[in-house]
């Protein structure tokens, strides 16, 4: 055998080894891709159910300003309003009577 006939050899046993191993890359490539679009679906689904838990909370914390405000104003007209004024007539006659009490 040649130093001709040995170069060939050798270079089609490269390109063999070369072509299987590009199929392996190949391979292994989808297989990289198949495990990266299934954490994507998982991903997706995930950031869909956080955004879903944020506008229900978004939701319930509207509810709770508004139960706020509503009993602010109530308390509002119970100290300001006329049930204000009947408070704090309540509060000095109670004074009174505790001061007569001490005496």
């Amino acid at each position: 055998m040649d130093a001709t006939d040995l170069t060939i050899e050798i270079l089609q046993g490269l390109r063999t080894d070369i072509q299987g191993l590009g199929k392996t890359l190949g391979d292994r490539i989808d297989q990289t891709n198949q495990r990266l679009d299934q954490t994507n679906q998982r991903l997706d689904r995930l950031a869909e159910g956080q955004v879903r838990m944020a506008s229900q909370m978004n939701e319930r914390l509207e509810n709770v300003e508004t139960e706020v405000r509503s009993l602010t104003e109530r308390l509002d007209n119970v100290l300001i309003g006329p049930m204000g004024d009947s408070v704090r007539d309540h509060e000095v006659r109670l004074k009174q009577i505790e001061r007569r009490l001490e005496m």
